[in-house]
């Protein structure tokens, strides 16, 4: 009999935010008042493999569109892309620069906090917001180090969205991206509890309690482009179903019951695998080797694909581990 096999996701957030269509202005103080309950659209289904479609959704409505300055000071630092939050999604060095900014600290976290703090004009937000961010990760890749910060919104920490990741190398800024919101006051508190959450989380799904292991419930915050920060539930749960498994982490508002955004956390496997490999470590002679090696046949790279990869390679080298695998490759194998 044919199955299919499946795993949990990653929890974490993906920081890469896709843009709105929709255009917004400003509105007046838009958390001091509850929006009605969204309504379970959600995005696209994104098709992923054995025929399961992912079941993400948001339905946070809106975009915040940056302003003129923060346009001005991100075309003087290198090519930019906006999420819908409305500060930078992307923030990658200008043409023939290896850095976005430098003169920085030499320890990472530092640099990071310090890079943003003197870009509060384009990151929209002030001093105070940015010292309270919390520091989730500071992690060696080749010569640089990815620093991962997380927005608060009065005490509680964002749980969706509202992150920033900075590559530092050597003092200098080489690639921001991010999920920041402009807007970090402390949202309004609680109208209802936890189980309240729960029960909405499990309708969104379709589930009842009997269909499910112990659910997880934390009470976070959710940035919206129009609303401003939501105080909200994320409730963790997975089915006991294993042939057909759910496992989702669902924001519910904690004022209005509605559900801001759904994560789908399963994974569904390929019944027939697919990937492109290329040999860690180069010949001596310096010369191209590589190759693509697919279960598939028929699979391939996109077109432009490895123009992309040497692209970035050569423009840094420092991020390269070469030396690193050659030095470890034989106790690795041993």
């Amino acid at each position: 009999m044919r199955t299919s096999g499946w795993r949990t996701r990653p929890t974490v957030a993906v920081l890469a935010v896709a843009a709105l269509v929709v255009s917004v202005g400003v509105i007046a103080d838009p958390a001091a008042a509850d929006p009605r309950p969204t309504a379970p659209v959600g995005q696209p289904a994104k098709d992923l493999s054995d025929g399961h479609a992912a079941r993400d959704k948001d339905n946070r409505l809106g975009s915040a569109a940056p302003t003129a300055r923060q346009r001005s000071v991100a075309s003087a630092q290198g090519a930019v892309r906006w999420n819908k939050l409305g500060t930078p999604e992307s923030l990658s060095p200008a043409v023939k620069s290896k850095s976005v900014a430098g003169g920085l600290a030499a320890d990472p976290e530092t640099a990071a906090r310090q890079y943003i703090a003197q870009n509060t004009d384009l990151f929209g937000l002030d001093e105070k917001s940015v010292s309270t961010m919390d520091t989730l990760l500071v992690r060696r890749v080749g010569a640089g180090t990815v620093v991962l910060l997380r927005q608060r919104y009065g005490d509680l920490a964002a749980g969706y969205d509202g992150l920033v990741s900075v590559l530092v190398a050597g003092g200098s800024v080489v690639r921001v991206t991010s999920s920041l919101a402009r807007d970090t006051r402390a949202p309004q508190p609680p109208t209802l509890d936890a189980p309240q959450a729960v029960s909405a989380a499990l309708a969104d799904a379709g589930l009842g309690t009997f269909q499910v292991d112990t659910a997880d419930v934390r009470l976070v915050a959710v940035p919206t482009p129009l609303e401003g920060p939501r105080a909200a539930y994320a409730v963790s749960f997975a089915s006991t179903d294993q042939a057909d498994p759910a496992a989702y982490t669902t924001y519910v508002d904690a004022r209005t019951g509605g559900v801001l955004v759904r994560e789908d956390n399963v994974d569904f496997d390929s019944d027939n695998p697919q990937w492109a490999v290329f040999p860690a470590t180069p010949t001596a002679s310096g010369a191209d080797t590589r190759v693509r090696w697919c279960l598939n046949p028929n699979e391939d790279l996109s077109p432009g694909q490895m123009e992309e990869i040497d692209r970035v390679c050569a423009a840094y080298p420092f991020l390269a581990d070469d030396e690193f695998v050659r030095e470890n490759l034989d106790r690795w194998l041993q």
